[in-house]
This record gives C-alpha cells, structure tokens and sequence, in this order.
C-alpha cells in the first residue's frame, strides 16, 4: 500500500483531463503517448521501376531518332553535291566509267623498226584527289626523245584524262610564236621535246581498307596515231628525280613506270583495217600513296575507344544509380552514332562497306550489350526485389570481355584488311 501511493500521486499530477462537464480530456502524457516518427521506407517501389524503365526507353528512342535525322539530312547534303556535280562527272569520266580500251599486256619485245620513243614525267604538284568524282590533278613535266622522223608530240593522247577541254593546259619548250611544237635536234641526233602539263585525271579507288587505304594515281597515255608496229613507248629512267616526292595530307610510297600493249577489241568501224591497228603501244606513270596511321589512330580509333571505355564504365557502377547508368549508355550511342556519320562525309556515297565501317559494328554491339545488361539488371533489382551484390561480379567480368572482344576483333580486322 505505501508503494502504491506515491505512484498515484504521479498518476494524479500527470493527469491533464478536464473536471467533469468542461469538455473531452485533451490527452495525456505518458510512456504510451510518446510514439517514434515514422521514416520512409527505401526501398523502390515497383511502380517506380517501371516509370524509371519507360523513361529509359524513351530516351533511348528519342536519341536514336535524332541520330536517323541527323543521317538523313547528312545523306541529303551529299545527294545534292553528287547532283550539282554530275555534269562534271559526265564529261571525261574515267576509272569505272570509262575502262581502258582492250587488254594490257606487258611489253616484251620491241618490234623491228618500230620508232622508240623514251619518255619521262617530272612530277610537280599533286592535289585536289577527290573520292567521289574520282579524279586527282597533277603539274608535271613531260618529255619525250627519240630518232626517226616519226613526232610523237602532238599525236600522244592521255587516256584517263578526266576533261581535257576545260582542265588541261600544255606548255611545249621548243615552240614556234603560236605555241605549237617544234621539237628541237640534240647534239647526239636525237630529237627532243618537254612540255609543262595541268591535268585532271581520273582513278579507280579502292576505298575497301578505309581508312588504311592505298591508291595508284595513275596517268596513262598512247599514240592516237601510230600502232605499236611504227611506235613504241619506252621509260628514260636516266632522267628520273633522286628527290622524294610529297603528296598533300598522303604518305608517298612508290613511283614507278610502266609500258604495256594496248590489245583493242575493235577495229573502230574500219574494216580494211590490218591487225596491226590492234596493238597500241601505251605508257604509265604511277604514284602509288598510303593514308598515314595517325589519321587512323588519333582522328578516328582514339575517339571511338574513349566512348566505349566511359560505356563500358557503366558495368562498374552500382545498380542504385540506375538512371544514371542509362542515360550514360544512352548518351554512348547516340555519340558513336555521329562519330561514324562524321567520317562517312569523307567517302562517296557509294562507297563500299569499308574497314571503319567493320570496327564501328563492333562497336555498336558492345553498347548494345551494355544497354541490354543495364536494362536487364535494373528490372530484376527494383521490380523482383533481388540483392544487388550478385550481379557485380558478373559486370565486372563482362566489362573485361567487352574490352578485349573490341580490341581483338579491331586487330583481326585490321590485320585482315
């Protein structure tokens, strides 16, 4: 009984209740009355996830609109040149539109009392190569030395120039006061004349290995007159330079010269003509030049591998940071997607699938996978409620695997090419 008093007293004093008819007791205050706030839960709710998710996939389609439009209004730009361009094209082509004449053989032997015409190219400037009309221009010096009363000169005709009637001027050395040739007399009983050329010609490039491609710029010429019977072409390689030669933004590696026959398969709507009007004698002079590494690694392969190096990253990071994860994959598409329309406006419109175009597959299939792997994970964490521990393991061994599938296949492909 005396223990109990002094806990009613404490009961009594606690009491906040009003006297009777005063109105409805307000509370109390006591152990029961003090409750915890309540804290809000962390965890996702399913809903959330899939809102997450459709935003992710929107994103995705968004970006990847973006990138069609920004492909076809690229395409449309190189229609509308290759449009505003082929009346040029039409005129002198070469290469693939027109072929040399016949069939090439190479010069064996020379014929009995053909007149031998050694000749030689001096090259001066080359510049203006250009993919999609396919032609390249050239400042050269020419010459051509020989015995006999037979001139050369002025019946040589180059087979592959692109547009002789607009872009093509001749300068002869020795000429009279209307610049027409009159080759001159050397003090071993040659004859002697150079000229000073500005040519457009035309090639066929081989666009396959962009962009470690190799191409020959090639001049071909022969005597419009003259069968191989009467006239042949012969190298001076007495007069060759000793000085390497430089193309612009190319790496030079080989000059060479050449003589061929010129088989023709027609008799050009002469039926009295003799078979001897079907062998031609015909001259090359060829530069053959390489595209530097450092376009290839620096320009082009650095790019792409720092893109797919901060994609790849994605993997390592935790599933938590979901909308994170997939806005930065996203953003890694959408990046490699303009990344292979910026160096498609180098090559024509109808250019073959090159090399580049090989390593930029491979490169969408790992930011594929990657937006897959994300996307996969982030449902499986948020919606089904699965520990996120598991699968970072797994990331991190397919972040390795993406990393070196990219690097071996690139070597394989270059190697290959």
């Amino acid at each position: 009984m005396d223990a109990a008093r002094p806990l009613d007293r404490l009961r009594r004093r606690t009491d906040l209740s009003p006297p009777p008819g005063r109105g409805a007791p307000i509370g109390r205050i006591g152990p029961s009355a003090i409750r915890a706030p309540r804290l809000r839960s962390a965890t996702v709710r399913p809903s959330s996830c899939r809102s997450i998710l459709r935003r992710a996939a929107a994103l995705t389609v968004v970006l990847g609109a973006l990138a069609v439009v920004g492909s076809s209004s690229t395409g449309g730009a190189a229609d509308s040149t290759s449009t505003s361009t082929s009346t040029e094209r039409a005129v002198g082509s070469s290469g693939e539109r027109i072929a040399p004449r016949g069939r090439f053989t190479p010069l064996r032997n020379v014929p009995a009392g053909a007149t031998v015409v050694h000749y030689g190219i001096e090259p001066v400037q080359a510049y203006d190569i250009d993919f999609d009309a396919s032609t390249w221009s050239l400042n050269f010096t020419m010459w051509w030395r020989w015995r006999g009363d037979i001139d050369p000169v002025t019946t040589t005709v180059f087979d592959n120039a692109s547009s002789p009637g607009s872009f093509f001027t001749m300068k002869y050395s020795y000429a009279d006061a209307d610049g027409r040739s009159t080759p001159t007399t050397l003090a071993t009983g040659e004859r002697y004349q150079a000229a000073d050329v500005q040519a457009q010609f035309t090639g066929n490039f081989r666009l396959q290995d962009y962009p470690l491609d190799q191409h020959d710029l090639e001049i071909r010429f022969q005597n419009d007159r003259y069968p191989l019977a009467l006239l042949v072409y012969i190298p001076d390689h007495g007069g060759r330079t000793a000085q390497r030669f430089l193309v612009p933004d190319w790496r030079t590696d080989s000059i060479e010269y050449g003589t061929y026959v010129n088989h023709t398969t027609t008799d050009f709507g002469d039926p009295t003509s003799t078979g001897e009007y079907r062998r031609w004698s015909l001259g090359t002079y060829q530069i053959e030049v390489s595209r530097p590494r450092s376009h290839f690694i620096i320009g082009l392969l650095m790019p792409l591998c720092f893109v797919l190096a901060v994609v790849i990253a994605v993997l390592l990071m935790k599933a938590e940071h979901e909308a994170s994860r997939l806005a930065i994959a996203a953003t890694g598409l959408l990046t490699v997607i303009f990344l292979q329309q910026g160096y498609s406006n180098d090559l024509p419109p109808t250019a073959p699938v090159a090399l580049m175009d090989k390593i930029y597959g491979l490169a969408f299939a790992v930011v594929f996978v990657v937006i897959a792997r994300v996307i996969w994970e982030t449902f499986q964490v948020f919606h089904h409620k699965r520990e996120s521990h598991p699968y970072v393991r797994f990331d991190r061994g397919l972040a390795i695997v993406l990393a070196c599938a990219f690097a071996i296949g690139t070597a394989l492909l270059v190697i290959a090419g």
